[in-house]
């Protein structure tokens, strides 16, 4: 649906595209003339914007199921990161997406990261990033639940690092502008720290 605001004033531009997709995350291109919608099941959905009421799928790309939920973009728009959240190494982590100047998609099946329950995943500039997950109670059990990553390609693990002191859940993290600090909310029920918010500060050697 789209819709412009002028002012204070939010007037209905009567479009509405059906992506074929309950969408979670939607990231723009840098010059706003492509969005990407990334659905739970996988479903990523790459929509042309040709004006405020001219939207048009151009390609759907399918993603092996993960139950997924925080997508991110290269500076440039290219690259698309996915992030999903299942609980084995061949069923979630992160996912590069290459995205052409028309929309179009290519998943890079060499460059996937298999990580157990990966939730988000904040770029820090100089092809690194923080990702949340890892973390699992079961066999194998992992008790760090932040890693830092290298994009590569292929996107690799850095280091892993136990940051808080029992679980930790989040729908998305962020990093700031420069990449010097990441928040990290904490929304699990199973954690004393729920309802918090941590702000770490990253050192570049």
């Amino acid at each position: 649906r789209t819709l412009t605001l002028s002012g204070t004033t939010l007037t209905d531009d009567g479009a509405r595209l059906d992506v074929g997709t309950d969408v979670r995350r939607i990231e723009f291109m840098p010059d706003g003339s492509v969005f990407l919608g990334l659905g739970e099941d996988g479903t990523l959905v790459s929509v042309v914007v040709a004006a405020v009421d001219d939207l048009t799928v151009t390609d759907t790309l399918a993603l092996p199921a993960a139950g997924y939920g925080d997508l991110r973009l290269s500076a440039d728009g290219r690259v698309a990161w996915v992030v999903g959240s299942n609980v084995t190494e061949d069923t979630s982590g992160v996912y590069v997406v290459r995205v052409a100047c028309d929309g179009s998609l290519s998943q890079d099946l060499d460059a996937t990261l298999g990580l157990r329950l990966s939730t988000s995943m904040a770029p820090l500039g100089g092809g690194r990033a923080v990702l949340l997950g890892g973390q699992a109670v079961f066999d194998p059990i992992d008790d760090d639940d932040t890693r830092l990553l290298t994009l590569g390609p292929p996107v690799a693990e850095l280091a892993a690092f136990d940051l808080w002191s029992d679980a930790v859940g989040a729908t998305r993290i962020a990093a700031s502008p420069d990449g010097a600090l990441v928040a990290v909310p904490n929304n699990s029920m199973f954690s004393t720290l729920a309802g918090t918010v941590k702000l770490f500060s990253v050192v570049c050697d």
